[in-house]
C-alpha cells in the first residue's frame, strides 16, 4: 500500500510543476521525444510546442521501413508548422542530406532563423 501512495505522489509532483519548468525540462529532449510527451495527458499536448530548443536527429527517428528519410521529413515539417509562435533559440538538424530534400531543408532553416 505504502508503493502505492509513493507512486501517487511522484505522478503527482510532476504534473504540478509549472508549465514554465516543464517546458524547460522538456528543452533538453530531442524534438522527437518532446513530441511524445504530448501523448502522457492533456497538460502536456501542447507543450512541446512551446520549446524554444529544436533537435531533430535522424539517429533518433524509428528506422521501422527501409528509408525513414521521408518519415523524417515529414516530422520535421508537421513539427515546425505546428509549433506555437514562440521563437527558436536553438535549432539542430542531423539527418542524411540528399538534394532531392534541398527545398525541405531551405524551409526549415528559414522557420529557425526567422
Amino acid at each position: 500500500m505504502a508503493e502505492t501512495t509513493s507512486n501517487q505522489t511522484t505522478n503527482g509532483a510532476l504534473t504540478d510543476l509549472p508549465e514554465e519548468i516543464l517546458i524547460h525540462i522538456l528543452s533538453f529532449l530531442p524534438t522527437l521525444y518532446a513530441v511524445q510527451t504530448s501523448l502522457v495527458s492533456r497538460q502536456f499536448r501542447s507543450l512541446w510546442s512551446l520549446v524554444p530548443s529544436l533537435d531533430f536527429s535522424y539517429d533518433l527517428f524509428p528506422s521501422a521501413v527501409p528509408d525513414p528519410t521521408p518519415l523524417f521529413a515529414s516530422l520535421v515539417d508537421h513539427a515546425l508548422l505546428l509549433r506555437s509562435i514562440s521563437p527558436i533559440q536553438t535549432f539542430r538538424l542531423s539527418f542524411l542530406f540528399y538534394y532531392r530534400y534541398s527545398s525541405h531543408v531551405d524551409s526549415w532553416l528559414r522557420c529557425a532563423v526567422f
